[in-house]
């Protein structure tokens, strides 16, 4: 189902019926997952339904429609992302492709966006570095800490003794 989306109207409420005298666009959006999808098309109408969600401002939806939206059939767009959406790509009637690298498998064509969407994108990288710093150090970090528990050398588990160097491999101790 299309929605008409007047300009004007970009926030989040609930559905109201508002009398326009310009051009709008006629929205579906589909969520997913990580995933985003709005296909619209732009109209002349008389009464348009504001939608209950807002517009995110990479989308050409988020702009009035001018002239030559009126030539196109429609437009799609999609953003991907996980946990929040950092690349998208435009599609003008599935023959132009605006930030998209088309990839052509055998089966069937698939579509690789390249725009990121920085707020997104700088929460993913940080997110994944984390998680990769996790994955990588902790492991290291937890078995120094269980041998300081244990009383033993951090670098090398030989035992501590009274002394704040270590007897066996020469490392500083904290005390």
């Amino acid at each position: 189902m299309f929605v008409p989306l007047n300009y004007g109207v970009r926030t989040m409420g609930p559905i109201e019926i508002v009398p326009v005298d310009e051009p709008v666009w006629h929205l579906k959006v589909n969520t997913q997952l990580g995933a985003l999808r709005i296909d619209s098309y732009a109209a002349m109408n008389k009464w348009v339904v504001t939608p209950e969600r807002s517009i995110p401002k990479w989308s050409r939806a988020f702009q009035p429609p001018t002239k030559a939206d009126f030539d196109l059939p429609f437009i799609r767009e999609q953003a991907l992302g996980l946990p929040l959406l950092s690349l998208h790509y435009r599609d003008y009637d599935s023959t132009r492709y605006i930030g998209a690298i088309l990839v052509e498998p055998r089966r069937s064509p698939s579509i690789l966006c390249v725009v990121p969407i920085w707020t997104g994108f700088t929460a993913n990288t940080i997110f994944y570095a984390a998680v990769l710093w996790l994955l990588i150090c902790g492991p290291f970090a937890l078995r120094r800490l269980i041998r300081v528990k244990r009383g033993l050398c951090p670098a090398c588990a030989y035992p501590r003794g009274e002394s704040d160097v270590c007897s066996e491999c020469g490392k500083e101790l904290a005390t």
